[in-house]
């Protein structure tokens, strides 16, 4: 199968590490694969392996937009491209407008919370665009679907429930050397780090021997960090840049805590789990972090931007530590029955083979 993933970039995103994954994945299976980015920076936070070509159709940042579905249907055309995947509602109208009159399939994947990102009206209708004219759609939840179908844009379209792959193969068991509390992600309101600053403040209030270690980069860290100050823990919190291994920074914490507003499907969390630390997280919208965490079990779940709530959520895995520990060890085997690269790269090319087959039958 001639597969082609659109993305904005292979940087430091969710988004951009599934597409790098699921990529090398088919290339390894034997599929052909090209990635297009659609924007000019050519850092890759994700490496790609040899087999796969990666194009970067923007020259600098004033690359118009006809340029680059100039560039992108070249791309498709040189392929010969049978299916091609799109991340995001702009990358998706590039290559829906670049495959016009070829016989390409195309798949829009929503990687966010439909209820709250994007923020801009203009952006809001490229998605409802992207959903409504791709050949089949890829969600990461159930009620991220539900929603299209309320709003009556899926109809009878081809649609799956695809989680995110997880390679564990790289992944370290926890050790628990630190007692500290991770996080990760971009430092970005969408994250709410306020919200877990507030909670650690009257968390370490009892649990004085704790700290907070908080890994990404993004526009709020100055923000976030007078913040700390102000709340009078700022010794007790560690802000880390982006690192793709944050995996060994989270093996010797004690607990991963997400505060997140919204998320699609946080590979952090999974990852977390993975790894085997106890978590704590925010009843995220759209509301499937009860499908990824077991309440009493590996973690708790708090109400969602409450930070009293949180803390005392804090509060009881840190007093039983031991008891999550031993449930996070068995939850690490179903999170790995689900989310592991096999499985979900199998996931894919069946859906897409599914995709091409329905294709065939309906010219």
């Amino acid at each position: 199968m001639n597969i082609c993933f659109v993305i904005t970039e292979l940087g430091g995103g969710g988004a951009e590490r599934v597409v790098s994954v699921l990529s090398n994945s088919f290339a390894k299976s034997g599929n052909k694969v090209d990635v297009i980015c659609t924007t000019a920076n050519p850092n890759r936070t994700y490496q790609l392996c040899d087999d796969i070509n990666c194009h970067f159709i923007s020259d600098d940042k004033k690359t118009n937009l006809l340029k680059k579905i100039y560039k992108t249907r070249r791309i498709l055309k040189k392929s010969k491209c049978e299916v091609v995947i799109s991340f995001f509602p702009t990358s998706f109208f590039i290559s829906y407008i670049a495959k016009f009159g070829l016989k390409i399939f195309s798949v829009f994947s929503e990687r966010s919370s439909p209820f709250d990102s994007p923020k801009s009206k203009f952006k809001r209708l490229l998605r409802f665009f992207s959903v409504l004219f791709s050949n089949a759609v890829v969600f990461q939840s159930e009620e991220a679907e539900k929603y299209f179908r309320k709003h009556r844009i899926l109809k009878n379209k081809l649609s799956e429930i695809i989680g995110n792959p997880i390679n564990f193969s790289l992944l370290p068991s926890a050790t628990f050397q630190n007692k500290c509390i991770i996080a990760a992600g971009r430092l970005v309101p969408q994250k709410n780090y306020e919200c877990l600053l507030r909670a650690f403040a009257i968390f370490h209030y009892r649990f004085s021997d704790y700290k907070l270690k908080i890994c990404g980069s993004g526009p709020l860290l100055h923000e976030l960090k007078v913040f700390s100050q102000n709340l009078g823990i700022f010794d007790f919190v560690t802000f880390v840049p982006y690192t793709n291994e944050i995996w060994h920074e989270m093996s010797s914490s004690s607990i991963y805590a997400l505060s997140s507003l919204y998320e699609g499907l946080p590979n952090s969390l999974l990852e977390a789990e993975g790894i085997g630390l106890p978590v704590v997280t925010t009843d995220f919208r759209p509301g499937n972090a009860y499908g990824i965490v077991s309440r009493g079990f590996n973690g708790e779940i708090s109400k969602n931007d409450d930070p009293v709530d949180f803390a005392n959520c804090l509060f009881k895995v840190a007093n039983n530590l031991d008891f999550y520990k031993e449930g996070a060890i068995v939850w690490k085997s179903k999170i790995f029955s689900l989310y592991n690269l096999n499985v979900v790269s199998t996931q894919w090319i069946g859906f897409l083979k599914k995709a091409l087959n329905t294709k065939g039958k309906n010219k």
